[in-house]
């Protein structure tokens, strides 16, 4: 940590709010989730996230595609795509 560079205060205090409002928006938007699709539908949604990662890696030329990160992907994007489109039969 010897030497490394400080941001200042401007820049700490933009990127603790870049931060806060980030981190806010993704814990408020995953409880909205979970109140209308329920916990496991929420889970998984939000499981699939490092896909969406990987994806816009390898569109911007980082990574390679490999079959298996492929295979992966599709399989998540499909138990997400059961899981939004299931309906609960019975009523509680």
């Amino acid at each position: 940590m010897r030497g490394e560079f400080l941001p200042g205060w401007v820049q700490a205090a933009a990127l603790l709010a870049i931060g806060a409002t980030g981190y806010g928006l993704s814990l408020r938007m995953y409880l909205l989730a979970q109140r209308a699709f329920g916990a496991a539908r929420t889970g998984s949604v939000f499981a699939f996230a490092p896909f969406i990662g990987a994806a816009v890696a390898v569109g911007l030329g980082d990574r390679g595609l490999s079959w298996g990160m492929a295979a992966g992907g599709l399989f998540m994007l499909a138990g997400v795509v059961v899981h939004l489109y299931e309906r609960h039969e019975h009523e509680h």
